[in-house]
């Protein structure tokens, strides 16, 4: 996630400046553009607070056969990769995640969204305290013949896993999974393909893993939205 530097807002800010001297803007307005120039990205606060020194779980579950197995794998993965940049807590590898889920086999894929295992109690069983659960609503990846519109809908919840507690969204529900969660959304714009040529599903797949991954952690940790336009800090 990028963010502008002073160092570079610095740079930039003369060029500015100058540019509004030449149209005649009168002091005060140089001296807001200034501080907005010199002003940092806004953070927004996570959706849910997991404790600090919390062993957590990440789990990307496709109980609707909606995605491909690397889409699954792939976004789960981003979402950790991006959790353990905070430092705050703990977060289990994917990879012991998953060879946990498959040595549950049957118990674990279970048939209309029934297990026998749940995801708390997966969590558990890898020592952790919190577990995020993320299913994979719907997917798209494309809408015809060289045409791609990437999008995912992932329902959220985090579970508490000792006593397997839904603690976010609020809800009564317990561990129903096929309860929905907190909701979002992730879009890949069809021009970000534009010069994928014949590799442009995997690179349509893979961008869209990747932000979708990286919405997922935001939903548990603070972030700085990048500016609209901003190529300032891009070495």
């Amino acid at each position: 996630m990028q963010t502008l530097s002073p160092t570079r807002c610095l740079r930039a800010a003369p060029l500015i400046l100058l540019a509004a001297l030449a149209l005649g803007l009168p002091g005060c307005t140089l001296l807001s553009l200034a501080g907005l120039i010199a002003a940092p990205s806004i953070a927004i606060d996570p959706q849910y607070v997991i404790p600090k020194g919390h062993q957590v779980v990440v789990i990307v579950d496709d109980l609707h056969h909606a995605a491909s197995p690397h889409l699954r794998e792939a976004i789960a993965s981003t979402a950790v990769f991006h959790l353990k940049k905070a430092d705050k807590f703990k977060v289990v590898s994917d990879a012991e995640v998953n060879d946990a889920i498959a040595k549950l086999g049957d118990r674990w894929t279970g048939a209309h969204g029934q297990k026998s295992v749940s995801a708390a109690s997966l969590g558990a069983a890898l020592h952790a305290d919190t577990v995020i659960y993320a299913n994979i609503e719907s997917s798209q990846i494309q809408l015809a013949d060289n045409v791609y519109q990437p999008q995912v809908l992932l329902s959220i919840k985090a579970y508490d896993a000792a006593s397997g507690r839904c603690m976010f969204p609020s809800s009564p529900d317990g561990d129903n999974m096929r309860s929905t969660g907190f909701v979002i959304e992730t879009n890949i714009s069809p021009k970000d393909l534009s010069a994928a040529g014949r590799s442009a599903p995997s690179v349509a797949e893979n961008k869209l893993a990747a932000q979708a991954g990286m919405d997922l952690a935001h939903v548990f940790v603070k972030y700085y939205p990048k500016q609209p336009g901003d190529t300032l800090g891009q070495d």
